[in-house]
């Protein structure tokens, strides 16, 4: 998905000529009434306190619910600028500039079975590879799907049996080798997948510094063995 904002003339101009009619609207009956009153009484009445009147309370009390509301608009607006600002230095763990991100769902009566999916899979992967100006291309799937609600358990053999907290969320995903350079994720440690970990191959996992804190807290994560399910 490639999402480029920009702004829109026909909207800029359109929400412009919104406000400058709704100001317009908002001050004509100010402005009728005040061109009703007769200018010597008003300053003959400058000099002494007007009494208290319904009309007059009811006004004093929009005053105010507008003076309130403009506060916390302003407030909201405040927080939300803020919000925007501490969003563009939050570290995704990827690089996002210049990445695009499709999703595809493989027609089922043609791709009927795993080969023929996997098959599928990796031509439209190595036809992106070709395109000029591509740097890396990859593909992701769920590897372990799980029903709604449901999460696949993560425990240390070698740890007694240690498990991951349900509380902790996780997910296991099957990536093609050039995944992580097409998302920009660096790697700390050991290597990306090769062509050889395909089926008949070692099983072997890629997994996030906080899961390889969790489990092997101190410890390199190189060589352990994890028990899925």
């Amino acid at each position: 998905d490639v999402i480029e904002p920009a702004l829109n003339p026909i909207v800029l101009l359109f929400t412009a000529a919104v406000s400058m009619l709704t100001g317009v609207l908002s001050g004509i009956v100010p402005a009728i009434r005040a061109s009703a009153a007769s200018p010597n009484m008003v300053l003959k009445s400058g000099d002494r306190a007007a009494p208290a009147t319904p009309g007059g309370r009811f006004r004093a009390g929009l005053v105010a619910l507008q003076i309130a509301l403009a506060v916390v608009l302003g407030t909201c607006g405040l927080l939300m600028l803020r919000s925007l600002v501490n969003r563009q230095q939050v570290d995704l763990g990827f690089e996002p500039r210049g990445g695009v991100r499709a999703e595809i769902a493989l027609a089922p009566e043609r791709y009927a079975d795993p080969a023929t999916i996997n098959t599928g899979a990796e031509s439209i992967v190595q036809t992106l590879q070709r395109q000029s100006g591509v740097v890396a291309a990859g593909a992701s799937t769920w590897a372990l799907p799980t029903p709604a609600g449901a999460q696949r358990q993560l425990s240390v053999p070698a740890a007694d049996g240690t498990v991951l907290p349900r509380s902790i969320s996780r997910a296991v995903d099957a990536v093609t080798p050039d995944f992580f350079a097409a998302l920009g994720v660096p790697l700390r440690t050991g290597r990306t997948f090769t062509e050889a970990d395909k089926h008949g191959g070692a099983a072997v996992a890629i997994i996030n510094e906080e899961l390889a804190q969790r489990l092997w807290p101190g410890a390199s994560p190189l060589g352990q063995s994890l028990r899925l399910g």
